[in-house]
């Protein structure tokens, strides 16, 4: 980056010259070789007034009109047929959306049957407790008995 004083020094060269600031810095970004050949073009033959390596084409006349087309015609884009990439890709999407909620079905079945097979092996856990305790108050069965296990 430049400093204030290069900046300055910069301007009064230029100044001293006679040019802007913006043509004394391009004019020393050119290297002095490609000045001189520019130079040595202009004042050979001047620079062509065409820079295109196409050859002058003779213009034709501007047909003068409304600016209205004929619009294209309506038609389903590509894919949009009957049977075409779009509907079998909207079926693929449907069995797939069916799989899973079908899939999200089964899972809450089987939640289902897994809290009732915990709910029927506490249930068993209880009952069986309950008749223990039934058998340590009343050993003789008389109020609570007969025991299945006594009757085995």
């Amino acid at each position: 980056m430049s400093t204030a004083a290069e900046n300055e020094l910069l301007e009064r060269e230029a100044r001293a010259r006679g040019l802007s600031i913006t043509e004394y810095l391009t004019i020393r970004a050119i290297p002095p070789s490609l000045a001189r050949d520019l130079a040595a073009d202009a004042r050979l033959g001047g620079i062509s007034h065409s820079a295109s390596m196409l050859p002058p084409q003779p213009s034709r006349p501007v047909a003068r009109g409304t600016g209205w087309v004929d619009p294209p015609p309506l038609r389903s884009p590509p894919g949009a047929e009957p049977g075409g990439a779009i509907d079998r890709m909207v079926e693929a999407d449907t069995q797939r959306q069916r799989q899973e909620a079908e899939l999200e079905r089964q899972k809450k079945i089987l939640d289902r049957v897994q809290i009732n097979m915990r709910l029927a092996e506490e249930l068993r856990a209880f009952e069986e407790e309950q008749k223990r305790r039934d058998k340590e108050m009343d050993p003789t069965g008389q109020l609570y008995g007969p025991y299945d296990d006594d009757a085995a």
